[in-house]
């Protein structure tokens, strides 16, 4: 066994596809309604993103800035809370 614990090689991808997913991914939550969101997700790169209003509805940003690696801007038309989800 080599010291490997008791665990069927389907779990074990499992288990590192969660890890990996986690390291990779990135949720902001915007718990307040504002109109421009400035998001620290700390992925070290220029990720791509989807806008998710409370009601959840796909919301479209009027302008995005990546200012560097780790943080983006995020300007929309009207003010609403939801959830930034980074991949």
């Amino acid at each position: 066994n080599r010291g490997l614990p008791n665990q069927h090689p389907i779990e074990a991808i499992t288990g590192l596809r969660d890890i990996l997913n986690r390291l990779w991914t990135f949720i902001h939550e915007q718990e307040v309604s504002e109109s421009v969101w400035v998001v620290n997700h700390n992925l070290n790169r220029f990720p791509s993103f989807v806008v998710v209003d409370s009601a959840g509805n796909v919301q479209m940003p009027d302008e995005v800035t990546y200012n560097n690696e780790n943080q983006i801007t995020i300007k929309f038309i009207s003010a609403f809370a939801g959830k930034a989800y980074f991949n």
